[in-house]
C-alpha cells in the first residue's frame, strides 16, 4: 500500500535500506514495508544482506539459486537456494561441500545464479552473456540455463504484485480504516502506528514508542492497567484535551479514527498528568475490590475513569476528600450497572460523562446516569455470563467474600493469579448443574444468582454434589476418613487443612450473599429467594438508590 505525498510526506520517513535516499520522496510505504525490502535487499541490491541469526549475532551473506536443480522438474524450490557468506566461499565441512562463488567464472562453471540481480535486468542480461560465452561450446549447460530463465527468471520478472495506492488528500482516519479493511487477518499499520509518524515529524527528537514503553512500564504493568491498550491511551489524551478546550459534546467525534488528528502538543501537555490519573483509577478501583483487568466489566469504561481522575487529581480535589472519591466510585458503578458501556457505540459517552462527574464534584449536580438509575430485579434471572455477571461477582469480592476451603479472601486468590502462583479464581455454580438440572428452572439455577467466584481447588471439592453433601466434605474433621473413602485421585491429595470448622464454613458462606442453612438444607427456592435480595441490596449500596 502506498501513499502519494507529493514532495511533502505527513509523516516522518525512513529509506528503504540500502536504497538511494531521496530527500523528497514522492510516494511513501505504508504496508508492505518488510516484503518490498527484502525483495530489494535480496534481489536488486549489490551489497549483502545482513540476517539475524541465534544470540542476536548478525551475519552478512549472499543468496544463490542452483540453476541446475532448480530446472528439474521434480526440484524443490527452497532446496535449490543457499546463503554464502560475504566473501562468497563456503569451507568444507561436514555438512557443506567446499564452494567458491567469488567471481562470475566461478558462478558459471557451478551453475550458480545470483539473487542480487534477477530484478536488475540490465544486470542480469550481462551474466546471461557472461555465462553464454562461458558455455559456447556447451550447447547442453545452455539449454538448462534458458529452462531456468523461462522456469524461473521470466516467471519472477513478469509477477503482478497488488498495490494499493492513495491518493495525497487522503485523510489520515480514511488511511487507518482502509487498514483495518485490508489486513484484518495480518500484522497492521494501526493509529499508533500513523501517530508516532506524525509526532515525530513534529519533533524529530520525540520517539512515541518509547515514550510508551517507559509510560507503560511505571504506570501499566500492575493490577487492572496490565497490558493497558496503548492506542486507548492516546484516546483517552484526545478526550482530556477536548475537555480543556472545552468543546461541546456535539463536536466531539470519538470513531477509532478521531485519535488520529491528536495534536503533538496535547500529547505533551497532557500525558504526564493522565497517566498519574490512570493510576489513581487504578487504586480507586483496587478499594472497590477491582484489582485484575480479566474482571473489569468493561475496559472501555477506564477511559473516561481515568480522565476524570486526572483532572481532579491536577486540582488536588481527589487526595483529600473522600466525598469525591464517593461520588466517582457511585459514578462508576451505575455505569456498569446501567450497562452504557457495553458496546462501541456507547464511546460517544466519554466527553458528557467525564463533563457530568466534574460538574457533580463541583457544582453537587447528579449526572444523568446516577440520578436516572434503575435496575429492574427480574434483570437478576437474565443474566447468566459476561460483564454484568462479573459486576456482580465484583460486588461479592468487595463484601470480602472468602474462599469455602482455604478462608483466604477472593481478592487475596486473584492478586495471587495475578503473580503467577497458580490459585485461579472462577465462577462457579452453588447449587451443581447436575443437581438442578431435573428439579428447577434454568433461568434460576444458571443465573447469576446461584453463581459465585470460589477457587477451581474447591470447585473440584464441591463437585456435582447436592450443598448439603460438598458442606459436609468441607467441613468434616476426620481427614483419615475422608481420605480412606474417597474414590477420586483429586480427593485423596486433599491436607488437612482444607477442612474447616462449622463456624468458619457459615461466615464464608455469609461473606459471598450465601446462607448456610438453606445450602445445608438443599432448599434452592428459599436460597434463591434470599441471594436475590442480598445481591440487590448490594446494588442499592453502590449506587445510592434503592431497588424495588
Amino acid at each position: 500500500m502506498f501513499l502519494s505525498c507529493g514532495n511533502n510526506p505527513p509523516f516522518a520517513w525512513r529509506p528503504i535500506e540500502f536504497a538511494p535516499t531521496n530527500n523528497s520522496p514522492e510516494n511513501l510505504i505504508l504496508d508492505g514495508q518488510q516484503r518490498l525490502t527484502s525483495i530489494y535487499t535480496v534481489m536488486y541490491n549489490n551489497a549483502p544482506v545482513t540476517i539475524n541469526k541465534r544470540n542476536d549475532k548478525k551475519e552478512k551473506c549472499y543468496y544463490y539459486i542452483d540453476i541446475e536443480k532448480v530446472s528439474a522438474d521434480s526440484a524443490e524450490r527452497i532446496d535449490t537456494i543457499i546463503a554464502v557468506p560475504e566473501n562468497k566461499k563456503i569451507k568444507k565441512s561436514r555438512k557443506n561441500a567446499e564452494l567458491d562463488l567469488s567471481t562470475p567464472q566461478q558462478e558459471f562453471a557451478k551453475k550458480f545464479f545470483p539473487l542480487s540481480i534477477i530484478m536488475n535486468q540490465e544486470k542480469r542480461n550481462a551474466w546471461e552473456d557472461g555465462y553464454t560465452d562461458f558455455y559456447k561450446d556447451d550447447q547442453i549447460s545452455k539449454d538448462i540455463f534458458n529452462k531456468f530463465k523461462t522456469k524461473i527468471i521470466d516467471c519472477l520478472s513478469q509477477y503482478q504484485i497488488p498495490v494499493i495506492e492513495l491518493e495525497k488528500n487522503t485523510e489520515l482516519p480514511a488511511i487507518c480504516e482502509i487498514f483495518r479493511n485490508v489486513n484484518s487477518n495480518n500484522m497492521k499499520l494501526d493509529d499508533f502506528d500513523l501517530i508516532t509518524a506524525i509526532f515525530a515529524k513534529a519533533e524529530p527528537k520525540f520517539d512515541l514508542r518509547k515514550d510508551w514503553n517507559e509510560r507503560e512500564k511505571k504506570f501499566f504493568s500492575k493490577g487492572i492497567l496490565n497490558d493497558f491498550r496503548r492506542l486507548d491511551f492516546l484516546r483517552a489524551c484526545k478526550l482530556l484535551a477536548e475537555y480543556n478546550k472545552g468543546v461541546e459534546n456535539k463536536e466531539y467525534n470519538s470513531k477509532k479514527g478521531e485519535v488520529i488528528n491528536l495534536n503533538f502538543s496535547d500529547y505533551k501537555n497532557y500525558a504526564d498528568i493522565l497517566s498519574e490519573g490512570f493510576e489513581e483509577a487504578r487504586k480507586l478501583l483496587k478499594e472497590e475490590g477491582i484489582i485484575s483487568r480479566n474482571w473489569l466489566p468493561y475496559t472501555s469504561q477506564l477511559i473516561p475513569l481515568a480522565v476524570i481522575c486526572a483532572i481532579l487529581k491536577e486540582n488536588n480535589s481527589i487526595n483529600n476528600s473522600d466525598v469525591v472519591r464517593q461520588k466517582i466510585k457511585r459514578w462508576y458503578w451505575c455505569g456498569v450497572f446501567e450497562e452504557i458501556y457495553g458496546n462501541a457505540a456507547n464511546h460517544s459517552k466519554f466527553l458528557n460523562d467525564v463533563k457530568s462527574v466534574i460538574n457533580w464534584v463541583n457544582n453537587d449536580e447528579l449526572p444523568a446516569v446516577v440520578s436516572n438509575f434503575e435496575f429492574d430485579a427480574k434483570r437478576l434471572q437474565e443474566v447468566k455470563s459476561g460483564a454484568l455477571c462479573k459486576a456482580f461477582m465484583l460486588l461479592i469480592i468487595k463484601n470480602g467474600c472468602k474462599d469455602f476451603c482455604s478462608g483466604k479472601t477472593i481478592k487475596d486468590l486473584i492478586q495471587e493469579e495475578n503473580q503467577d502462583k497458580g490459585a485461579a479464581v472462577e465462577i462457579h455454580h452453588i447449587f451443581p448443574k447436575d443437581y438442578c438440572q431435573k428439579k428447577y428452572s434454568e433461568s434460576l439455577w444458571d443465573s447469576v444468582i446461584n453463581k459465585t467466584p470460589i477457587s477451581k481447588k474447591t470447585n473440584d471439592i464441591m463437585g456435582n454434589r447436592r450443598p448439603s453433601d460438598y458442606l459436609e466434605k468441607i467441613s468434616v474433621n476426620d481427614f483419615d476418613e475422608v481420605s480412606s473413602k474417597s474414590k477420586k485421585k483429586k480427593l485423596r491429595k486433599i491436607t488437612a487443612e482444607n477442612f474447616v470448622a462449622p463456624a468458619d464454613l457459615e461466615e464464608y458462606l455469609n461473606s459471598h450473599f450465601i446462607s448456610a442453612e438453606n445450602l445445608y438444607n438443599d432448599d434452592f427456592e428459599n436460597f434463591i429467594a434470599n441471594r436475590t435480595k442480598k445481591l440487590l441490596s448490594a446494588v442499592a449500596q453502590v449506587s445510592g438508590k434503592k431497588i424495588s
